[in-house]
């Protein structure tokens, strides 16, 4: 009879309790039957319902299939996960399996409640189990578990609350991002919802939340930022006109920020771009911005901005690109949320000409993102 010894059993754990760790976010499939696709993923509002909607990359139209989500929500992918904040009115962080999104209730992993008025504003990853979520109408800033077991568990908090103008409650974070160890939050630092200081970027140790410096940004009420190379691109709308128009002016438009001396430049100023910019998206591989811009009037417009021409293109064939703006750059694709009256649509563009992605009965396009995974 063999025997087995203490060393046996004691390894034999170990490589149970591996196996079990490695399996629950990232199960094992044989190669030969692992098939990859790509959807765009659509969340759509009428500011009453919310769904989400999503469609084969490579298709033209939507699926008939959708999931029910808080009405002001955004859709977020962070590698192969998709991820859900629930904002205003709602307050909650939800996870989905994209591989069973036509299984309604089997895609949600999980729906977290957060504290109330906090209002997610983005969600980054740092790995596979562990992201920074931040939040738009609190002080504070999250770091949370993603994984299915823990349902964003918060496992750090940070205080922002020294960037908050005197009498409010929170520094408006709306967005955020890596450079290496370091993570960058955008402020727009608000006084009773109204712009009247330039937005700061505040960076903070990627592992620990310890806050390293601040980037004073030239204008006010930023709305977004990304890098192109090692150059970091931010947008600013500015103040309010008397119609909730922006003037078409040097207050706003599209800061170049110098990483490495942290200085910003305003590098596109409003009165070129036409007003400022309520959201952008950007092309780096072909160092393009594409710019949704709140005109004089209230009306938005699409702006092509070309970096090393130091060109801006007008495009004229959307009437209303307020239902945000994203670049695939698997596809080269632009996709545009047009939120017409009565005639909303999602919008593809191939760099020379435009086409829709068809639906039925379809919300209007609110935000979307692209998610790759293998099934």
């Amino acid at each position: 009879m063999k025997t087995i010894n203490n060393t046996t059993i004691f390894l034999g754990i170990i490589i149970s309790i591996f196996i079990v760790a490695c399996s629950e976010d990232s199960p094992t499939t044989p190669k030969d039957e692992i098939e990859s696709k790509t959807l765009g993923l659509v969340f759509t509002s009428d500011y009453v319902n919310g769904e989400l909607r999503w469609f084969d990359i490579e298709a033209d139209s939507l699926s008939p299939n959708k999931i029910t989500l808080a009405q002001d929500s955004r859709v977020i992918v962070q590698g192969s996960q998709v991820f859900v904040l629930e904002r205003f009115g709602a307050d909650n962080l939800v996870r989905l399996a994209p591989s069973k999104l036509d299984q309604e209730d089997a895609s949600v992993l999980y729906q977290t409640s957060l504290e109330d008025g906090s209002n997610p504003s983005d969600l980054i990853a740092l790995d596979s189990q562990t992201a920074w979520l931040g939040l738009e109408g609190s002080a504070h800033l999250l770091k949370i578990n993603t994984a299915v077991s823990a349902k964003g568990k918060t496992l750090k908090t940070v205080d922002l609350s020294k960037y908050t103008v005197s009498g409010n409650i929170s520094p408006n974070l709306i967005k955020l991002s890596l450079k290496g160890d370091t993570l960058l939050a955008l402020l727009q630092r608000l006084d009773m919802y109204q712009a009247k200081l330039p937005g700061l970027i505040v960076l903070l140790d990627a592992n620990e939340g310890t806050i390293l410096d601040t980037i004073p940004l030239k204008t006010n009420n930023p709305t977004s930022f990304a890098w192109i190379e090692n150059v970091l691109w931010v947008s600013t709308q500015g103040v309010y006109n008397d119609v909730y128009g922006c003037n078409s002016d040097s207050l706003r438009g599209i800061e170049s920020i110098d990483f490495e001396k942290k200085k910003s430049t305003v590098k596109f100023f409003g009165k070129n771009l036409g007003g400022g910019v309520s959201s952008f998206t950007v092309d780096q591989k072909n160092k393009k911005i594409y710019a949704s811009v709140l005109g004089v009037d209230g009306g938005y417009s699409l702006a092509k901005v070309d970096i090393e021409k130091n060109k801006i293109s007008l495009l004229d064939e959307i009437e209303d690109t307020s239902g945000s703006l994203y670049w695939d750059a698997n596809s080269d694709l632009l996709f545009v949320g047009d939120r017409s009256f009565e005639n909303a649509k999602l919008w593809g563009y191939d760099g020379s000409s435009f086409f829709e992605i068809k639906g039925k009965d379809v919300l209007p396009p609110y935000n979307m993102a692209v998610i790759s995974y293998e099934e």
